[in-house]
């Protein structure tokens, strides 16, 4: 894919973009996803020798409508997080460009929630003897969601959640001022909705992810549950509710027999 020759000639000029380089395709269900590397005529973007972003095409005949949530949704928060320091934990990628069918938005780097969750059962962390240094990531995703959620009504008229809790969506920063904080990736399917689910699908999300239901996941699940109740006092009914929901959703999507999910 020729990515430059998609972008506008007047913005080009602007920025003074001279070359993309691909460095890497990400996964993507729905969209042509790309890590690329920037080469400009001044170092106002970055080093001279490249900068990096993320390329995002959205195909599908939905595609259109998904990258004008995605779009508001990017600008809305990037203008929430430059107005007022209490929202600073609230990360976002920037928007670099939007095109007809595609934006670019600044790299983010470090590692996947997903990713992050995978490296620590493998590394056997400690959550089983009381330690819980693992669990802080999650924490800082729930109050993501959570602070989402909360001000989702000045920025949309109504409150909102995220819908997708795809744990490959959160990035746990490495660099730079906000090293350690989490940054939401994906804001296509956001919409009106109670937070519940939304803390409902992070549990299924942990529990589910392979191998499934192990002794490590439903330990850390506790943990989130344990937050999620006694310190954000959200209703453990209504939470258990969404949890058992969303796992049904998932055998039937998976085509994996509900026993699995419902023995949980």
């Amino acid at each position: 894919m020729d990515i430059i020759n998609l972008l506008d000639e007047e913005f080009l000029e602007k920025k003074g973009l001279i070359k993309i380089e691909i460095q890497e395709k990400l996964y993507s269900k729905k969209n042509n996803l790309f890590k690329i590397r920037c080469f400009f005529k001044t170092d106002k973007y970055g080093p001279l020798n490249g900068s990096l972003f993320v390329f995002k095409q959205y195909s599908g005949i939905a595609g259109a409508e998904r990258k004008k949530k995605e779009t508001f949704m990017l600008n809305a928060l990037g203008r929430l997080q430059q107005s007022n320091k209490k929202y600073q934990n609230l990360l976002v990628p920037e928007l670099f460009c939007e095109g007809k069918d595609h934006i670019i938005t600044y790299f983010i780097s470090g590692e996947t929630l997903l990713d992050y969750a995978e490296r620590s059962e493998n590394e056997k962390s400690s959550l089983a003897n009381g330690n819980i240094s693992s669990f802080l990531p999650f924490k800082n995703c729930i109050d993501w969601i959570i602070k989402f959620h909360a001000e989702s009504k000045k920025l949309a008229g109504k409150s909102c959640i995220l819908n997708d809790i795809n744990l490959r969506n959160f990035i746990i920063c490495s660099r730079g001022w906000n090293a350690g904080k989490i940054y939401r990736l994906d804001f296509e399917d956001w919409g009106k909705g109670c937070i519940e689910k939304d803390l409902g699908k992070l549990i299924a999300f942990i529990l589910t992810y392979d191998p499934m239901f192990t002794e490590w996941k439903i330990k850390l699940s506790g943990y989130v549950k344990k937050y999620i109740v006694e310190e954000l006092k959200v209703n453990s009914s209504d939470l258990e509710t969404e949890i058992e929901m969303e796992l049904e959703e998932m055998a039937s999507r998976r085509k994996i027999s509900q026993k699995q999910y419902s023995d949980y």
